[in-house]
């Protein structure tokens, strides 16, 4: 060990916070009685209208190793560029103000990201139900990859696993050299603002250790989460993110950069969804413009299996833009037609589907899009089937 280790923390904790007065106890005690003591805590109060700061200042004035800093609201990706700026420790840690860790994170992954020489140490998570107090934890590896001796890898040799895994910047430990010589930092966004850190990390990421371990509690049914009518209202940072990532993979293979739209879209698709009535109106006619300026159409080609694709295409083709033959070949063989042996089950679904349009929609979208539907079936000559984008594939988990 170098003297700079020896007088530097050996771990920097990050905490964005902004009106968190309900949570914030069990966040700062679940850090502060970690089993390794030799931590630096810096909380930045993104501009706090509750009782926040005031908690703050009063765990800064009982403890030494913590710092409070206050900047005017902008975002928590702000927040913890702020914090990185200030952190001297030799690992970083980004925790959330809402939720809270096991004693030992801090010892477990700072030994095994030294252990291994690793530039980031990942590792599983709990989800605990703020309305139902059930927690469930969420295995984001399998145990038989650690066990074969491959808990040390990286994008080159584990493309998709990493590709479409958790973007959550609070499930890793970071090495702060690393970020700082690689210029990694958040967007400035007011939500989504993690997305393109996370593809940054792994892209430039040459160790990433996997600890088989889960330490951090991730609160989940919280009204006051940016999951929630925040990231709704303010769904153009998606397009942002994802603006980002794509740029960032340019330069990469065919096979890589299919994957990277794909991620994209799974996860426009999926907020999206969560949407209803005039929001949803709204939210598809900006991924709409958003979709027209994007120069992807060559990869389109190798999607249109993809769970988004008919849906991507449908919006594309809103208020009278048209869909060129060419597009239209790519929904072709998105199922086999033998999907269609009972037409019953079919019609009923579409009618379903039909109803829950109209709910949301109104008559005129409804009807557009059902000519839209009925022009591409008539010059395809097939049936078209669409199911809903899920979440991370569930063989992911077991890799």
């Amino acid at each position: 060990m170098d003297r700079r280790e020896e007088i530097l923390p050996k771990v920097s904790v990050i905490i964005p916070v902004y009106n968190v007065e309900e949570y914030l106890n069990q966040c700062l005690n679940s850090v502060i009685r970690q089993t390794l003591q030799d931590i630096e805590i810096i909380c930045v109060d993104d501009g706090s209208t509750d009782h926040s700061l005031e908690i703050l200042k009063s765990y800064e004035r009982s403890d030494p190793r913590i710092k409070v800093i206050t900047v005017n609201h902008k975002s928590a990706g702000v927040a913890r560029n702020i914090g990185l700026e200030h952190a001297t420790g030799q690992f970083v840690h980004f925790l959330d103000s809402d939720d809270w860790i096991e004693a030992d994170l801090y010892e477990q992954s700072y030994q095994a990201a030294k252990n291994h020489q690793a530039d980031v140490c990942m590792f599983h998570y709990n989800e605990f139900d703020n309305v139902t107090g059930a927690t469930n934890m969420v295995k984001l590896f399998g145990s038989s990859r650690v066990s074969q001796g491959k808990e040390v890898t990286n994008l080159e040799e584990a493309t998709s696993f990493f590709l479409y895994n958790a973007v959550v910047p609070w499930n890793k430990l970071y090495k702060k050299d690393f970020l700082i010589e690689n210029k990694i930092y958040f967007d400035d966004l007011v939500c989504a603002n993690d997305r393109a850190f996370y593809f940054r990390v792994i892209k430039k990421a040459k160790r990433i250790f996997l600890l088989n371990q889960a330490f951090v509690n991730y609160r989940i049914n919280n009204k006051n989460s940016l999951v929630g009518e925040t990231r709704l209202k303010n769904f153009s940072c998606h397009f942002e993110a994802s603006n980002h990532i794509l740029a960032l993979f340019k330069d990469e293979s065919m096979d890589i950069q299919k994957q990277v739209v794909d991620v994209c879209m799974r996860d426009l698709f999926h907020f999206y969804h969560r949407a209803h009535g005039e929001q949803k109106r709204n939210i598809a006619k900006q991924m709409q413009i958003f979709f027209s300026t994007l120069a992807i159409d060559e990869l389109m080609k190798s999607l249109s299996n993809s769970p988004w694709f008919l849906e991507y295409q449908t919006i594309r083709a809103m208020d009278g833009i048209q869909v060129s033959n060419e597009e239209i070949q790519r929904i072709k063989h998105i199922l086999p037609s033998s999907i269609y042996r009972n037409p019953f089950a079919l019609f009923s679904q579409k009618v379903r589907s039909g109803i829950r349009c109209y709910k949301e929609y109104g008559m005129r979208y409804t009807w557009r899009r059902l000519k839209n539907i009925y022009t591409l079936v008539k010059r395809q000559g097939e049936g078209i089937w669409y199911r809903r984008c899920g979440n991370i594939d569930s063989s992911l988990r077991n890799w």
